[in-house]
């Protein structure tokens, strides 16, 4: 198990080559959270080989701007941490290319990885990629219907609840629309935030409960499946939470 922290440098992001896609996920230094990346050489545990597997780990800021970019190893079948900054926060890539020692192209590579949060006082929570990579033709065919909205609907428990954040990240290569809305159930009171976010950037819904009530939140306009909001929810005087998908 390798862990590290992420230096800064220049050098901007890209999707990943050939036939697989590069994952985001949102990291913050918000609110006493941290931040890190988890991961593993599944090439190696595919192909039982014990081979080492190089990747690039990408960290950019909430205008999608790159503000890190360090290359990794993994050891054969191990795994690897990296901790994002203590402050700010942005969107955190992966890319993984197929080590030659593979014994075949896959025919879609998926760089999946997990981020786990964890409060000051020690509260932890993991968050994991939830659709099959893309591969650059998908990319392209999707590119003419870029603008078709779906929504991302999830209801969250007013009992207790005093802070609600909803967080968005852009996957996709281009600038996107985004919109979060939070609605009451009952009251059917609502606040809404909307933009243009570039690519790896991210858009941003604080909400405070005016009442009591229980809360639909809502996200329209997705580029991507992966898109779908980190809702991050505070409870009386307990460490937040998050979800995603």
């Amino acid at each position: 198990v390798v862990s590290r922290r992420l230096g800064r440098h220049g050098e901007a992001g890209h999707m990943g080559g050939g036939n697989r896609i590069t994952y985001l996920h949102h990291w913050t230094g918000r609110d006493g959270v941290r931040s890190t990346l988890l991961s593993h050489n599944f090439y190696s545990v595919l192909a039982n080989v014990p081979g080492v597997a190089t990747a690039r780990v990408r960290l950019f800021d909430n205008r999608g701007r790159c503000i890190a970019s360090n290359p990794v190893s993994f050891n054969p079948v191990g795994h690897l941490a990296v901790t994002a900054p203590l402050e700010g926060e942005g969107s955190m890539e992966l890319d993984m290319p197929v080590p030659s020692w593979f014994p075949r192209e896959p025919g879609r590579a998926a760089v999946r990885f997990y981020m786990l949060y964890r409060s000051d006082a020690g509260q932890a929570a993991i968050v994991h990629c939830i659709e099959e990579a893309p591969t650059w033709r998908q990319w392209l065919w999707r590119w003419p219907h870029r603008h078709r909205p779906w929504e991302s609907k999830r209801t969250i428990d007013g009992q207790g609840l005093r802070r609600i954040r909803v967080v968005g990240v852009n996957h996709a290569p281009w600038t996107a629309h985004q919109h979060w809305v939070v609605k009451g159930v009952h009251s059917g009171y609502s606040e809404n935030v909307q933009g243009r976010v570039p690519s790896r950037g991210l858009l941003a819904l604080d909400f405070t409960p005016p009442h009591e009530d229980d809360w639909i939140v809502k996200s329209g306009c997705l580029s991507t499946k992966n898109g779908k909001p980190y809702v991050w929810t505070w409870y009386g005087g307990a460490p937040p939470s998050v979800h995603h998908g």
